[in-house]
C-alpha cells in the first residue's frame, strides 16, 4: 500500500495549505505497483545463487537468512519502516542481500521509486490549484513505470527461483537431516 494511502496525508511537499483534501491519484497505484515488486524480489531466490548483488558497494557470499532478515524488516506487519524505505531510499542494505542474478532486477525497481518520488513531489507542489498529475502526467507515469518493468524482465536471469521460505526450509533440512523426521513425530 502506497506510504500516502496509509497515512491519509501528503508526504513529498510541505508547505501544502491545510485546507487541501487529501486525494488517491494514479501514482499511488503505482507506488502500490512498486511495493508489490519488492515483496516478490526479497521472498525469492535464485537456485543454486552464490553470491550477492552490488547494491552495497561489493559482493558477498550469498546467504538466505540475510535476506529474510531484509524481507522481515521491510514487511513486517505494523512496522512503519516503509516510509523510509520508499521516501528515503533506505534500502540498499535490503537490496544487497539479493543474488547477484536479481541486480538489474533491483537496479531497474530503484529507478522506478526515483521516478515516482519525482512525480510525487512534483504533483504534491502543483497543489492545490493544478492538483496532482494534471495536463498528461497521468498517461506519462504509466508510460515511465512500463519501461522500468520491461527493463527489468529484459535484464531478469531466467535461472529457476523459488520462494525464500521454501529454499530456507530445504538448507535447513539439509544442514540437519532429522530435522523433518522430528517435527513429523511431534
Amino acid at each position: 500500500m502506497s506510504i500516502e494511502i496509509t497515512f491519509c496525508a501528503y508526504q513529498f511537499a510541505f508547505d501544502i495549505p491545510e485546507d487541501v483534501v487529501f486525494k488517491n491519484n494514479c501514482l499511488h497505484d503505482l507506488e502500490s505497483v512498486w511495493w508489490t515488486w519488492m515483496w516478490f524480489m526479497l521472498a525469492h531466490t535464485y537456485e543454486g545463487a552464490t553470491s550477492t548483488s552490488d547494491f552495497a558497494g561489493g559482493v558477498s557470499v550469498y546467504d538466505p537468512t540475510s535476506q529474510r532478515v531484509a524481507f522481515d524488516a521491510i514487511f513486517n506487519p505494523g512496522d512503519i519502516n516503509r516510509e523510509n524505505i520508499f521516501r528515503h531510499g533506505n534500502i540498499s542494505n535490503h537490496l544487497a542481500t539479493l543474488p547477484a542474478a536479481m541486480s538489474s532486477v533491483a537496479k531497474a525497481a530503484m529507478e522506478f521509486r526515483k521516478d515516482l518520488i519525482r512525480r510525487f513531489a512534483k504533483a504534491e507542489r502543483d497543489l492545490p490549484d493544478g492538483g496532482p498529475l494534471q495536463d498528461g502526467g497521468f498517461e506519462d507515469a504509466h508510460n515511465e513505470a512500463r519501461h522500468c518493468i520491461k527493463r527489468a524482465i529484459a535484464g531478469a536471469d531466467s535461472g529457476p527461483i523459488t520462494l525464500l521460505s521454501v529454499s530456507l526450509k530445504r538448507a535447513h533440512e539439509e544442514a540437519d537431516p532429522t530435522a523433518n523426521k522430528k517435527q513429523k513425530a511431534q
